[in-house]
Formats: structure tokens, sequence, C-alpha cells
């Protein structure tokens, strides 16, 4: 069985029992996310950079944080190695 790469993704998954939406996608060669909390669009159009916080104000009410983080270097995620070079925390 072979795992399609494709630079436009959407899932949803349950954080700290917090039900999230995510959508990345590529743009202009660099990764952007749009993020849902419990139904609620907390952001659109966030620019995905390596080990840079996602979460940008508390108030958002998402209780936690997320960023990607480069397991070979310093570059910011690319689509290609998602779950080999690049993760989601």
């Amino acid at each position: 069985m072979s795992t399609e790469i494709i630079p436009d993704q959407e899932f949803t998954i349950t954080l700290g029992g917090q039900e999230c939406k995510i959508h990345l996608y590529l743009r202009f060669g660099y990764m952007y996310m749009d993020f849902t909390l419990n139904g609620v669009t907390l952001f659109e159009g966030q620019i995905c950079l390596n080990n840079v916080e996602l979460i940008r104000f508390p108030y958002w009410g998402f209780n936690g944080q997320l960023q990607f983080i480069d397991s070979q270097g310093n570059n910011d995620p690319y689509y290609t190695g998602f779950g080999e070079r690049w993760f989601l925390l």
C-alpha cells in the first residue's frame, strides 16, 4: 500500500479533549494552516515556520500550543516530509 503525498491536507483530531480541524496547504512555496477549534475558526492563512508557535494569542481559547519541528535541521515545513522530517507537535 502506497501513501500519496499531497500538498493540500485536511483532518480532524482531538487534542486535550478539544475538537480540532486542521487544514494544511501549499501557497507560494510555503505551507499555511487554517485551524478550527470546537467548530469555531481561530485562524486562516497562518504561515507555518519551523519552531514557531502557531497559537499566537491565549485568548483564542485553545488549551495548548502547536508548532512544526524539523528533525533534520532548521528548515520550514514542507508537505513532502510531513511525518518523516517535519512533525506537528
